[in-house]
């Protein structure tokens, strides 16, 4: 059996994120599932860990530190997955919605991965990992209505390559799905089915946060089946 991992996910409550949560968790690793949404773990496999708080505000942010502390977890990876999508005409997009977006989908992952670098609770070597988007690469096909989701998440792809330059003893990367059929698809793109399933999609994002990740370091990795018509 491979090495046995510990895990983070947060945003795990549905989507990718869950998806995520459940395959590793199936391939035998152990997995932190952070989220807002309280319960929806809670008749989870044993080796899923809840974590319901919120850690968009430095207040949730100290309880995830707490609760590894006390239970005396010391991370293998995170998957920074949470993220905010607001689909506007540029002309109804507020600075609310922009900071919003900008928060959860680029200023979160900072945070996160300084307080739990600062707290000890992530391995040198191990992964950072955060689910971008390929609507924030540069050289993709942009589409209405999502140019502040977009913006946001250049800033991240943008943070990761910075992150792994300044620290080095870490494998900090992104991962830029095209159309994966969630929720969050859904809601930008209503009548398109994608051919990428969140759980065949997971399958990759598994294995990259577990044993792929030794090889790539400030890389945005592109996956992607087909685009929106």
């Amino acid at each position: 059996m491979k090495e046995q991992k510990t895990i983070a996910v947060t945003g795990s409550s549905r989507g990718i994120g869950r998806a995520v949560v459940q395959n590793c968790a199936q391939a035998g690793h152990k997995v932190i599932a952070v989220t807002r949404n309280s319960g929806c773990f809670d008749n989870a496999a044993a080796n899923i860990v809840p974590v319901y708080i919120d850690v968009t505000n430095e207040n949730g942010r100290r309880q995830l530190i707490r609760q590894l502390d006390q239970n005396n977890i010391v991370l293998d990876g995170i998957l920074h997955n949470a993220g905010l999508l607001v689909k506007k005409p540029f002309y109804k997009m507020t600075e609310t919605d922009l900071m919003r977006m900008y928060k959860v989908n680029c200023i979160t992952p900072f945070m996160v991965t300084r307080d739990l670098i600062d707290a000890g609770r992530i391995r040198v070597k191990s992964s950072i990992t955060a689910i971008s988007s390929i609507g924030g690469v540069e050289d993709s096909i942009k589409f209405p209505e999502l140019s502040g989701y977009g913006a946001s998440k250049s800033a991240l792809n943008a943070l990761i390559q910075h992150l792994a330059v300044e620290l080095k003893e870490y494998h900090i990367n992104a991962i830029a799905p095209g159309a994966v059929e969630t929720e969050m698809q859904k809601q930008a793109f209503p009548n398109f089915k994608p051919a990428l399933n969140a759980e065949d999609f997971a399958q990759f994002v598994t294995y990259f946060i577990t044993e792929g990740f030794n090889f790539f370091n400030g890389q945005i990795l592109k996956v992607k089946l087909d685009d929106p018509k």
